[in-house]
């Protein structure tokens, strides 16, 4: 088939099937067939025991791609910041599914995304009894002191969350589930609503928001990828809230 090339170019190239490689490979009577079989037959069985299986050639033709990725997640930071390496690659990981994220953060393309739109109320005396039990656990644990999670000034987190939670005409501003959710993580960490905590209380209330709405393509977020996450939003140029709000919808798409 014809096939217009990244150089513009219109070169004449071949196509492979894959349906039509494996279907041959599995009737075949040859020996390169029995071959086929016996490799392709060991990943079936890995990824029914295992769930996955890992292509180390892959691995091996990306490893510069890999090592990009592990830069610009560091170059996002000041310098003055330094990222725990497992943060780091728990993020990077979050991107797996496309390394191009983080080049369009660079570039400031990466755009907003979301789809879940279903309706949910929200009241910021729900989230503070939410962030207080979190307190009051914390303090029991002595991970915390008695100034976690106090409110700089009264109403502030209510303020925060009126205006995730904002309309405007009938429509709600952040108009999906996605949206709010990285806007209340944006909010509370960069507000600094609380005297302490702001950073911790915002990566809970992020993940509290999104057990509550149930957003179906919501993932495990790891941890360790969390807290790269957050400290990144806490560390960045305000001037790029747009870029960092995007940056978090896409770990939920």
């Amino acid at each position: 088939m014809e096939h217009t090339a990244s150089d513009g170019k219109t070169y004449k190239t071949q196509f492979y099937s894959l349906d039509a490689i494996i279907s041959v490979g599995y009737r075949v009577n040859s020996k390169s067939a029995t071959q086929f079989r016996i490799w392709a037959t060991n990943i079936l069985k890995k990824y029914l025991v295992k769930g996955y299986t890992i292509n180390r050639k892959k691995i091996s033709e990306n490893y510069d791609a890999f090592m990009k990725s592990v830069t610009d997640i560091q170059n996002l930071l000041p310098e003055h910041i330094a990222l725990d390496p497992k943060a780091v690659l728990e993020l990077i990981k979050e991107f797996a599914s496309t390394w191009m994220s983080l080049e369009a953060y660079g570039k400031e393309t990466l755009t907003i995304i979301g789809s879940t739109k279903k309706s949910i109320q929200l009241t910021g005396a729900e989230l503070i009894g939410a962030i207080m039990n979190l307190r009051s656990e914390l303090i029991k644990k002595e991970a915390a002191t008695d100034i976690f999670a106090q409110e700089r000034n009264r109403g502030s987190v209510e303020g925060i969350v009126g205006n995730v939670m904002q309309s405007l005409g009938g429509e709600f501003v952040y108009k999906t589930l996605e949206e709010k959710a990285a806007h209340l993580l944006y909010f509370m960490v960069k507000n600094h609503p609380f005297v302490d905590g702001n950073k911790r209380s915002g990566a809970f209330a992020f993940i509290w928001f999104l057990r509550k709405s149930k957003i179906k393509t919501m993932r495990n977020i790891n941890p360790n990828a969390l807290t790269a996450l957050t400290l990144l939003i806490a560390e960045s140029d305000p001037k790029k809230k747009d870029q960092m709000v995007a940056l978090v919808t896409q770990m939920l798409k």
